[in-house]
Order: C-alpha cells, then structure tokens, then sequence
C-alpha cells in the first residue's frame, strides 16, 4: 500500500510539473502609440482605443469613416494571457451595410504626427452566414487622434519580417 501510495504521488507530481512547462503562444508586441518610432512605419498593427481591453474586458467603440459614412467598431479581442494571436484581433461594425458586417482585420502603420496616427485599414465583409466576401475586401487610408490610441499591437512576425 506504501509502495502504491509513492507511486500516485510521484504521477501526480510528473502530471502538474509537466503542465508548468507548457508553451504560450503569442505573434503580438505590445507597444504605446509614444514608444513607435520609423523603424514600425510599414508594419501591421491593431490599434485599440481609450482603454486598454486586455482578455475581452473595457471593450471600447470607435467611429471610423469608411468611404463617407460613419460607422461604429467594436474592438474584438481574443487573447488570454497565454495564447495571443495577432490574426484574431479585430474591430467589427455594429451595423449591417447591405445585410454585411465589416471587420478592420488589420492596419499598416502609415505615419506617426504629433497630433495623429496615420493607417491603412484592410476592411473583410461578412454576409449574413458569417462568410467571407472576397471581392469585396479593400484596404483604406485612415487617421486618428494620438490622444485616443489606448495601445498598439504589433504583428511580431511583420515586424521582424521588416527589419531583417
């Protein structure tokens, strides 16, 4: 029974101390809108406003123009911590255009100003089954007061890609 009781304790003790070894994932940097420099123009970033809304918490809403009307955002975020993918982040509209939903799935960093950011959004529709429209997809200049930029994220695997 001794020899028994040893032997669960030594496979539970391999079970949970093999689980603190597990690996994270993560294609994301991090950054402060300040913190940008020219080394960053070029590269694929999300930019999430007035809060920072790290794990789906302080979700914030943003008007962006697209091609002369204002459309609301949601920031979609769908990190935990522990795996952080930057495919997965996105702002989508509230509003159906033509029975579609539009999602920012990313943006270039174009030009940093004193007063503003300077970006291409590459806009994806998505029909009423949550469906991919190609043709439709596009990409779009767009700026926003510095002031409202909460935090950057940064495509890690663009970046690098960049500055070899």
């Amino acid at each position: 029974m001794k020899n028994f009781i040893i032997t669960l304790i030594f496979i539970a003790a391999l079970f949970f101390g093999s689980a603190s070894y597990a690996q994270d994932g993560s294609n994301i940097m991090y950054s402060k809108v300040d913190q940008l420099d020219s080394s960053f123009m070029g590269t694929f970033v999300h930019l999430y406003f007035y809060n920072k809304s790290f794990g789906g918490r302080k979700i914030d809403t943003i008007i962006v123009e697209i091609e002369g009307y204002q459309q609301k955002f949601i920031e979609h975020r769908k990190d935990n911590g522990f795996n952080n993918w930057f495919q997965d982040q996105y702002l989508e509209s509230l509003d159906k255009v033509d029975g579609e939903l539009i999602r920012i799935v990313r943006s270039r960093l174009d030009k940093i100003t004193n007063e503003f950011v300077f970006v291409t959004n590459y806009l994806d529709y998505y029909d009423e089954n949550n469906k991919l429209v190609k043709e439709k997809s596009r990409e779009l200049p767009a700026s926003f007061p510095r002031a409202i930029i909460a935090e950057v994220l940064i495509s890690a695997e663009h970046y690098k890609e960049r500055v070899k």
